[in-house]
């Protein structure tokens, strides 16, 4: 259970979603926000697709490869987050 207290530091807690987004054009193409709750800090990565696999690469090659791995990872629990492979990642940094 997470602690309605606001974080006190970056990197404690972590939310994550993907976003569907369309240009001027009507092209559709999907991202990966990762907000950081203490500072308000986010970054918005771009995804080739919602799988689960891009999903957890844009996680740690964009966000916890500079950032760290955070404490607490807050995330919409939808299909692109169900699969193995990220749950994998988050039980191996025990941040679920």
């Amino acid at each position: 259970m997470v602690s309605s207290k606001k974080p006190g530091c970056f990197g404690e807690i972590v939310g994550v979603d993907t976003k569907e987004l369309t240009d001027a054009a009507g092209t559709r193409c999907y991202a990966l926000n990762v907000t950081d709750h203490a500072t308000k800090f986010s970054r918005l990565i771009l995804l080739g697709g919602q799988s689960s696999k891009e999903a957890a690469q844009a996680f740690v090659e964009g966000g916890a490869s500079w950032a760290g791995v955070p404490k607490t990872t807050l995330a919409y629990q939808g299909p692109e987050f169900l699969k193995y492979l990220f749950g994998l990642l988050w039980r191996s940094w025990n941040t679920c």
